[in-house]
């Protein structure tokens, strides 16, 4: 079965350490590592989680080395065009992160059952994540999946990001995915320029809402002025954490006035991972 939605996919061998635990536990596998989690290794509130489809004890990972790249056929119509990768990426809004991008990262998230999905259901197992360092920054967005992680996909036109940005590439027949989000600019706002009508009531009949106009569109002086307002990420909650003890697991979003416990987690520190079920 085809899975829609985009997923990860990196050269593992070119990142990842695995550590040979001679005979030893994790706990002192941890104590030699990561000494600063030992105050906390009993924490299960604390943890946080990654699925990988591979079944070694423990790795050490270095997220940095390595560029994520998306998996499975960009023409497929199941697959959810990247468009937000560009903009989360590169910009404006986004710069204040841009020291721990996304595509140089190790993503985790404090939910166990939402890694799932790309571990013990592919095969492969579940990992508690440690980071090396106490304190190490992370980028935490308000739910524990980044597609349900902006509201007004869902709450200002009924559909969700994925049925959204799909229907800008069919509509607007553009790629799957560009290299930059110049060329993102470049291609959106030359094809809305003829197909903006359509966009607009595309929109509308599939959300049935009737909430979205060609004059909000057209106010922000472009097509992609006004799509990137969207991905805000303040405004969707989005955060910027320490991971130590006192990490709190809770976004409040305004706009909304929702509150969110579970969430995805991402940093470009180094970690180390163990089994979950070799945890204490």
């Amino acid at each position: 079965m085809k899975i829609k939605r985009y997923t990860e996919f990196v050269n593992e061998s070119t990142r990842s350490e695995v550590i040979a635990p001679d005979n030893k536990s994790a706990k002192e596998l941890i104590s030699k590592y990561a000494p600063w989690y030992m105050d906390m290794i009993n924490r299960e509130d604390k943890r946080i989680y990654r699925g990988l489809m591979r079944n070694d004890s423990y790795l050490l990972v270095d997220p940095s080395k390595t560029e994520r790249k998306s998996r499975g056929d960009v023409d497929a119509d199941w697959q959810t065009p990247l468009y937000y990768s560009n903009i989360m990426e590169e910009s404006e809004s986004w710069k204040k992160y841009s020291d721990i991008p996304r595509s140089r990262s190790i993503f985790c998230a404090n939910d166990m059952l939402s890694t799932h999905l790309y571990g013990e259901a592919m095969g492969g197992e579940t990992y508690v994540v440690i980071p090396i360092k106490e304190n190490t920054e992370f980028i935490m967005a308000p739910t524990s999946d980044i597609y349900s992680s902006f509201y007004s996909f869902k709450y200002n036109f009924s559909m969700s990001m994925s049925d959204f940005l799909s229907e800008i590439r069919d509509t607007f027949d553009i790629k799957f995915s560009y290299n930059s989000l110049a060329e993102l600019r470049n291609a959106l706002d030359s094809a809305s320029k003829s197909n903006l009508d359509s966009f607009v009531d595309n929109i509308n009949d599939i959300g049935g809402g009737g909430v979205l106009t060609k004059e909000e569109i057209v106010k922000h002086g472009s097509f992609t002025n006004w799509f990137e307002t969207l991905f805000r990420p303040d405004e969707n909650g989005f955060k910027r954490v320490k991971y130590n003890e006192n990490i709190d697991f809770k976004i409040h979003v305004e706009p909304i006035d929702s509150t969110y416990l579970n969430h995805e987690l991402w940093t470009t520190g180094k970690c180390l991972l163990v089994r979950e079920d070799l945890m204490p």
